[in-house]
């Protein structure tokens, strides 16, 4: 669960037609990073004062997009990587959408109950987990794993939507994060499971 008064609900901060787009995820490929580079690719297109922050921990080996392709997406300014941070909330607060194209074999992302709970609308893969923390059209847009066209429409879908829709759709998912994604909620299901599992006994 989320600890809901540290990540607390925050306003978007942008101007209506300039949203900032945030990925929190370690750099590896089956998170879906370079189909967030591709569909900022085409979102920027369309709509060039979207910005594209990423933020985890990168490091050698097949699992991680290549250094290389890192760097050529800075320098284009597609992504504008910020590296591993110990506290997501300050660059939370400065987004408008969390983002998480993961095909990974994910849990629920902490980092998707976060974003929710600090009021982000959230577009993710309709994956087992991913899709626990969406609410579909309300508070945020699933899209298809492994598909960098169908990410930058719903990418697009955000970019271009009126603020206040946009507000509404991050105050939807803060309540979702209140119903769902409380640590109270969380912990008092844990010890109801284990009471019953000890009595049991």
């Amino acid at each position: 669960g989320v600890d809901l008064e540290k990540f607390a609900a925050h306003p978007l901060p942008s101007k209506p037609g300039e949203p900032v787009f945030v990925m929190i995820a370690r750099v590896l490929n089956d998170k879906g990073v370079r189909e967030y580079a591709e569909a900022a690719r085409s979102v920027q297109a369309r709509v060039p004062g979207v910005r594209f922050i990423l933020i985890g921990a990168h490091d050698t080996g097949p699992e991680y997009v290549p250094a290389a392709d890192l760097a050529r997406w800075q320098a284009e300014g597609l992504i504008d990587y910020r590296g591993a941070v110990a506290d997501v909330r300050p660059i939370i607060a400065e987004t408008d959408v969390a983002v998480l194209p993961s095909y990974y074999l994910e849990g629920t992302p902490r980092a998707l109950m976060e974003a929710a709970a600090m009021g982000r609308p959230i577009v993710t893969t309709d994956t087992a987990g991913c899709r626990d923390t969406v609410v579909p059209g309300e508070s945020g847009y699933l899209c298809e794993p492994r598909d960098a066209r169908d990410l930058a429409d719903k990418l697009l879908r955000l970019a271009e939507m009126p603020a206040e829709t946009l507000a509404g759709m991050g105050a939807a998912s803060r309540r979702h994060a209140e119903a769902v994604f409380d640590e109270r909620i969380v912990i008092d299901a844990y010890r109801s499971a284990v009471h019953g599992a000890l009595a049991g006994k």
